[in-house]
């Protein structure tokens, strides 16, 4: 079979790769000045979670394990049409904001052919830092007081709130959130198929699996370790005897949701979710 050898060039703008993610974002999803928890309910709501809105945070660090391009669907027992991009048992610890993933990538060989799908797997524990203004001044839960509310360290997993408010956001910090799958009435998850999301007018469809430190599907909560998804691409990429640059990027534009408090007006800001990678790849 023949190989086409390329080095990487990161691009700025790019559609999902994958993505937890489960309604368009639209207007009146997105956090504004004037945010509360009535304000972003029902067709507002982002995610279907009333009282949350979508963001784009000023740090999104994960530490991924592996990337590449497939043929046909991928999941976590089944790589035979894939081609791994980046693959590393140690993962690599990165701020996409800053889109650091250039040291992940080199020279790789890809077989010629038409590659329908891409997957990654990243660590199911991720850190936020994301700062939001407001026009009057909200109340965060400890009594603090200003129109500039952010993310404090603490993390969700054991905190009621992870946000702080104040008139600056100099003491801001990244707040970490385990991440996992749900399934009927709050039970624990390891898969879910054909998860469909629509986002900028692009229907993404997804494969996601929760793995164990072996890289073997999880049994529970206590043992998932990583988040394997597998995508189809919006549009097919094609390596061919005339390719000579194959494009990748990622972006975390709306990648979190702020929730607020249901309480006291609902303009309490409390919750900052993760909720997901944007990732592209286009061949040349």
């Amino acid at each position: 079979m023949r190989m086409k050898c390329f080095k990487f060039r990161l691009i700025a703008l790019v559609t999902t790769l994958f993505v937890i993610n489960t309604e368009q974002v639209a207007a009146s999803n997105r956090c504004t000045p004037a945010s509360t928890y009535s304000s972003h309910t029902g067709v507002s709501a982002a995610n279907s979670a009333n009282g949350y809105c979508f963001q784009t945070p000023q740090e999104m660090n994960v530490k991924i394990y592996e990337f590449g391009l497939c043929k046909s669907a991928a999941s976590p027992g089944d790589k035979r049409n894939c081609e791994a991009i980046y693959n590393s048992q140690a993962g690599k610890s990165f701020n996409l904001s800053v889109g650091s993933v250039a040291s992940l990538l080199s020279a790789v060989n890809l077989p010629e052919g038409t590659y329908t799908h891409g997957y990654v797997v990243i660590s199911n524990v991720t850190s936020i830092k994301t700062v939001i203004s407001f026009a009057q001044a909200r109340t965060d839960d400890r009594g603090n007081v200003g129109t500039v509310c952010f993310t404090d360290g603490r993390s969700i997993d054991n905190s009621n709130s992870i946000i702080s408010c104040g008139a600056d956001d100099d003491t801001a910090l990244p707040s970490f959130e385990t991440i996992g799958l749900v399934g009927p009435n709050n039970s624990y998850a390891n898969t879910e198929m054909n998860y469909t999301v629509v986002m900028n007018g692009e229907t993404v469809v997804s494969d996601l699996y929760m793995l164990d430190s072996a890289g073997s599907l999880s049994n529970g909560a206590a043992n998932d370790f990583a988040i394997f998804g597998s995508q189809r691409l919006q549009s097919p990429v094609v390596i061919s005897p005339n390719t000579q640059q194959l494009d990748i990027g990622f972006t975390i534009t709306d990648g979190v949701s702020i929730g607020f408090a249901n309480q006291g007006g609902g303009g309490t800001p409390i919750d900052a979710v993760f909720e997901g990678i944007r990732f592209r790849f286009s061949a040349k």
